[in-house]
């Protein structure tokens, strides 16, 4: 999300843990420098409240706030990567009490919540 070279990602997926390592920081790459400075004026201050918000509003900022979909979208198969993209938003605006920090059985609702929805669009299709 934020775009850095493999150089500065490395070494700072070798501070541990990295959430801690991330304000203070230092790219290796001299180029990596405003990038990262973009990323973390958006990331720091939402890492401090995300807790808080539901899941689609942590996608929401995210969205909103990173070049992630930028990037999706120089993607070869750009088309159905934005779709499980806008899929993955839809779903969690569909439940609002998953927040960021859900747990194995929050995203077990949340995929069987996903599947049922699909078989419901099947068979109305189905039906046409």
């Amino acid at each position: 999300m934020a775009n850095l070279s493999l150089d500065s990602i490395v070494a700072l997926g070798a501070a541990k843990p990295v959430i801690e390592a991330l304000e203070g920081f230092e790219p290796l790459v001299e180029e990596d420098v405003p990038k990262l400075a973009a990323f973390k004026s958006w990331f720091l201050p939402l890492k401090g409240y995300a807790d808080r918000l539901s899941a689609w509003e942590v996608l929401s900022d995210v969205y909103a706030n990173s070049s992630y979909l930028q990037s999706l979208a120089r993607k070869r198969n750009a088309y159905q990567v934005l779709a499980n993209v806008r899929k993955l938003l839809m779903l969690a605006a569909e439940e609002p009490e998953l927040g960021p920090r859900t747990t194995r059985i929050g995203f077990g609702r949340f995929r069987s919540c996903a599947t049922r929805r699909a078989m419901r669009l099947q068979s109305q299709t189905m039906l046409r």
